[in-house]
This record gives structure tokens, C-alpha cells and sequence, in this order.
């Protein structure tokens, strides 16, 4: 969700995180952790 939200969206992390009831932090770290696993996916 994190990701459609960011990248597709153009949300920033602040109301990312507020739509969550999360930190700012966790929206950047959710964001960078997706990003990674679809790269990992996307070299298979």
C-alpha cells in the first residue's frame, strides 16, 4: 500500500503515516523495504 501510495499517488511519507497511525519513519522504511523486494523479485 505504502508504495501505491508514494510512488503511483504521490503521497508524502507524513500523510502516508497519518492514514496508517504510523511515524514518518515507518512509512520510509515500509516504502524502502517493498521497493527492495520487488527488485529482488523482479531479478528472478
Amino acid at each position: 500500500a505504502v508504495v501505491v501510495l508514494h510512488e503511483l499517488e504521490g503521497f508524502a511519507h507524513a500523510d502516508i503515516a497519518a492514514l496508517f497511525g504510523q511515524s514518518e519513519s515507518w512509512s520510509k522504511s515500509q516504502l524502502a523495504r517493498s521497493l527492495a523486494y520487488l527488485r529482488e523479485e523482479q531479478e528472478r
